[in-house]
């Protein structure tokens, strides 16, 4: 059973900001299936993919701005569109993740972040050193 959760409302307020949206909580408490949710709502009316970083295979598609930008080409991304959305479930698996969405959120306007991750204090300071004033937590 899926219980609506408070910050859905939150979530959904935000899916029309530039910040990306970084999620965070301890392991099995619903990150997954609430971008999700969000992703389903979005996608209704705009492009989306989901990455799932828990996938071993898919960390190389988050280790350079290069493979993440191909990989979203090959999802239906392009520069001429008006918004594209890629959710990114544990990104804290790939250590340089932080780093390439700041370069997506700087230099491709048109591309909406939702990321979930671990609450450890590692991730937390890296979030917060490379994605200063770009994130919502």
């Amino acid at each position: 059973m899926i219980y609506q959760r408070k910050i859905y409302k939150t979530l959904e307020k935000n899916i029309d900001n530039k910040k990306i949206i970084v999620l965070t909580g301890s392991r099995q408490v619903g990150k997954t299936t609430l971008l999700k949710m969000i992703e389903k709502k979005v996608s209704a009316k705009e492009k989306t993919v989901f990455l799932d970083m828990d996938i071993v295979s898919n960390h190389d598609i988050g280790e350079k701005l290069e493979s993440l930008l191909d990989f979203l080409a090959l999802n239906g991304y392009s520069k001429s569109l008006k918004k594209f959305f890629i959710f990114i479930d544990e990104f804290q698996r790939v250590p340089r993740m932080s780093n390439i969405l700041k370069n997506l959120y700087d230099h491709y306007p048109n591309i909406k972040i939702f990321a979930s991750g671990s609450s450890s204090l590692t991730i937390k300071k890296n979030i917060k050193e490379s994605l200063a004033g770009r994130k919502f937590i």
